[in-house]
C-alpha cells in the first residue's frame, strides 16, 4: 500500500528531521512534481539552506530578514530554474510579516525597564530646572518613584541648551 504525500511527509520528518523527496518518492511512488504539488503550501525551497522545508519551519525567526535575504538570493541567480519556487516562498514570508506599528500607537509608561534611566533623569530635572533635581536626588537617596536614577550633574544645562544627556 502507497502512502498518501502528507503521510510520507510526516514520515520524512520523523526518520530525517526534514523534507526527504527522494525518501518520499520511494514511499509514495509519485514524481517529485507530483508531490511537490500535492504538498504546496506545506512545504516551501529555501534556497539559504538549499533545500524545502516545512511551512512551520520555514515562516518562522525573523522572516522580513530572511525575506531580504532571498529577495538578494533571486537577484544574485536570476537564470536559476529554482526561481518560481524561490518566488513562491519569499511571497509566503512577506505575507507573513507583521504589520508595522506606527509611532502614534506606541505605548510608553512612565518606569518602563527598557527605557534607559538617564532618560527619566533628564525629564525628571525639567521641571526643577538647572539642578535642583540634584538636591532633591541626594536628599532623597537618588531613588524617585521607584526608579533608581543616576546622578547627572550637566542636567540643567542639557535642558536649558535643549541637548540630550549622555545616557
Amino acid at each position: 500500500m502507497q502512502a498518501l504525500p502528507e503521510e510520507a511527509l510526516s514520515a520524512s520528518l520523523n526518520k530525517f528531521g526534514t523534507v526527504n523527496l527522494g525518501y518520499m518518492r520511494g514511499i509514495t511512488d509519485s514524481t517529485e512534481e507530483e508531490l511537490l504539488n500535492a504538498l504546496k503550501g506545506r512545504i516551501f525551497y529555501n534556497p539559504l539552506v538549499t533545500g524545502y522545508e516545512i511551512k512551520d519551519r520555514f515562516i518562522a525567526g525573523n522572516v522580513i530578514e530572511k525575506a531580504e535575504h532571498i529577495e538578494a538570493w533571486m537577484k544574485d541567480n536570476l537564470e536559476s530554474e529554482r526561481i518560481p519556487e524561490v518566488k513562491q516562498a519569499w511571497e509566503a514570508l512577506k505575507e507573513a510579516e507583521p504589520q508595522r506599528i506606527s509611532f502614534e500607537d506606541l505605548d510608553f509608561n512612565f518606569g518602563e525597564r527598557w527605557i534607559p534611566t538617564g532618560v527619566y533623569a533628564a525629564y525628571m530635572s525639567h521641571p526643577f530646572r538647572h539642578g535642583r533635581e540634584n538636591r532633591l536626588l541626594r536628599k532623597h537617596g537618588r531613588i524617585f518613584g521607584g526608579v533608581r536614577l543616576p546622578h547627572h550633574e550637566n542636567h540643567g544645562r542639557v535642558f536649558s541648551e535643549g541637548l540630550l544627556p549622555e545616557l
